[in-house]
C-alpha cells in the first residue's frame, strides 16, 4: 500500500507560507523544528522560494538584514553582537536571529538611520508654514513610479510628538517658520532618542551658507534652498529615477 503523505499541523507559520508540498519535504524529525523555528532547507532548489513573498512579516531578521536595515557591513552587526551591545537570539541550528523591535531600539539609542523595509513605503512628513507649497510636494511625492507615504504639518510646534506618531523615515523641514522656526524643530527632532535616527532635510527660502551651516549643526543632513530643484529633492531622500520615469509621471525638470 503506498504510504500517505503527512498532513502539515495547522498551527500557523509566521515566517514561511505552508504547503502539503514543502511539509512533506522535510525529513521526518524536522517537523517539529519547522513548527518550532520556522525552518526550511533553501538549498533543496525544488522547494518553492516562498520567503521572499512572506518576508516582510516574518518576526525576526537574519544578520545580512540588519546589515542593510542599518546600512552597516555585516561585519559591525557581528562586532555589535560580540560585544553585547546588540541582542541576538540563537537558533537549534546556531545561527543568529534578530527581532525586528530590538534592532529598531538598538538604531535609536545610537542615533542611526534605519532604511526603508523592503516593500515597505517611503514615508516622509512634511513641515512648512505655507500651506499650498507643502500640498505641492506632497503631490510630487505621491506621483512617483513607487509609492510614497506623505503627512503634512504648518509649523514646528510640537515637531517631535508629530514624528513619533506618524514615524516616518524622512522629514522635510522649513527652516523659517513663525513661533517654532526649523532650527528649534530639528534639534529637537535629533535630540530625542525615540526620534534621532530620523533623516531631517532642511528647505528655506533664505539659503545662505551660514543657515545651512546651522541647520547642520542641529542635525539636518542636507539643506536645500528654495525652489527646490526636485532631482536634489529625490536625491537628499535616497531616490533615484530614470528621465523616462519621471517623464511619465510628469516630474521631469520640475521645480517646487
Amino acid at each position: 500500500m503506498p504510504q500517505m503523505p503527512r498532513q502539515a499541523p495547522q498551527r500557523p507559520c509566521a515566517f514561511v507560507k505552508k504547503t502539503h508540498e514543502t511539509y512533506n519535504r522535510l525529513p521526518v524529525g524536522l517537523d517539529s523544528l519547522y513548527n518550532s523555528y520556522h525552518y526550511v532547507a533553501l538549498s533543496d532548489l525544488r522547494l518553492p522560494n516562498v520567503v521572499r513573498a512572506v518576508q516582510e512579516k516574518k518576526p525576526y531578521l537574519t544578520p545580512g538584514e540588519v546589515a542593510e536595515l542599518l546600512m552597516v557591513t555585516p561585519m559591525t552587526i557581528r562586532r555589535w553582537v560580540n560585544q553585547g551591545d546588540l541582542l541576538a537570539r540563537t537558533t537549534a541550528g546556531g545561527h543568529r536571529r534578530f527581532l525586528k523591535r530590538d534592532v529598531v531600539r538598538f538604531a535609536r539609542e545610537r542615533g542611526l538611520t534605519l532604511s526603508p523595509d523592503e516593500g515597505d513605503s517611503l514615508r516622509v512628513l512634511i513641515i512648512d508654514d505655507n500651506d499650498a507649497f507643502a500640498r505641492f510636494l506632497a503631490d510630487a511625492l505621491t506621483a512617483l513610479p513607487n509609492p510614497v507615504e506623505i503627512e503634512t504639518a504648518n509649523d514646528g510646534f510640537g515637531a517631535g510628538l508629530r514624528v513619533r506618531d506618524f514615524h516616518p523615515h524622512v522629514v522635510l523641514l522649513d527652516l523659517m517658520m513663525p513661533q517654532v522656526n526649523g532650527f528649534d524643530a530639528c534639534r529637537e527632532i535629533k535630540q530625542d532618542p525615540s526620534t534621532s535616527s530620523v533623516d531631517v532635510v532642511a528647505l528655506t527660502g533664505y539659503y545662505t551658507e551660514e543657515n545651512a551651516r546651522r541647520a547642520k549643526e542641529c542635525g539636518a543632513s542636507a539643506c536645500l534652498a528654495k525652489p527646490v530643484k526636485f532631482r536634489s529633492l529625490l536625491a537628499a531622500l535616497g531616490l533615484a529615477y530614470s528621465d523616462a520615469e519621471l517623464e511619465s509621471a510628469g516630474l521631469l525638470d520640475l521645480d517646487l
